[in-house]
């Protein structure tokens, strides 16, 4: 296997000019749109993922908790799977697969949002998730990849479908898109978050 850097680059430019594309701008707006709402109406947002989309998770609900670009009070964000005892009495006890669903039964309210993040869609325990979100009256997004969108438009209100056919790719398109929510949504914040 041969590797070029300049290959490898012009790749990932690729991918990230495709996110200006009219359908996947809106889908960034729209989750955005629904990110502020729950934050501003005091409720709360679930993110969960697994593997790199877990740390991804952990790195957008870090940057809204803190702050990214503008100083603001802290908002309610919290990244499913991060209290081990929590997920693993869960997965131990009964079944990994219904992790992020109990927890969503546990923090989510009507008015909060489940952000899901998955580069394949395939994940049972955010499928899980979705619903458990959906049956509580919660907004749900996905940020996944073009070939999630069958697998997850039942379970979403918006999906944020990024390029990509390797794993590594699409996460990189997920940082940049998570990194510019970050930027909406504090942009958006009134003076009673300042």
């Amino acid at each position: 296997m041969k590797f070029n850097f300049t290959d490898y680059v012009n790749e990932s430019i690729g991918n990230l000019h495709s996110l200006l594309e009219e359908d996947r701008a809106k889908a960034v707006n729209e989750a955005g749109v629904i990110l502020l709402n729950s934050l501003l109406e005091q409720k709360n947002v679930l993110i969960a993922g697994n593997g790199g989309s877990h740390s991804d998770a952990q790195h957008f609900a870090g940057e809204l908790v803190n702050f990214f670009t503008r100083k603001h009070k802290a908002l309610n964000v919290i990244t499913l799977g991060t209290n081990t005892a929590v997920s693993t009495a869960w997965s131990n006890d009964h079944n990994f697969d219904d992790q992020f669903a109990r927890e969503v039964e546990a923090y989510g309210m009507n008015g909060s949002t489940f952000f899901g993040i998955t580069t394949s869609g395939n994940s049972e325990n955010l499928k899980r998730a979705f619903m458990a979100a959906r049956a509580l009256g919660m907004k749900t997004v996905a940020l996944a990849s073009d070939k999630a969108i069958p697998i997850l438009s039942e379970f979403c209100d918006v999906i944020i479908a990024v390029p990509g056919k390797e794993t590594h790719k699409i996460q990189e398109s997920h940082i940049v898109v998570y990194h510019a929510l970050c930027v909406y949504i504090e942009a958006m914040l009134p003076d009673n978050f300042l």
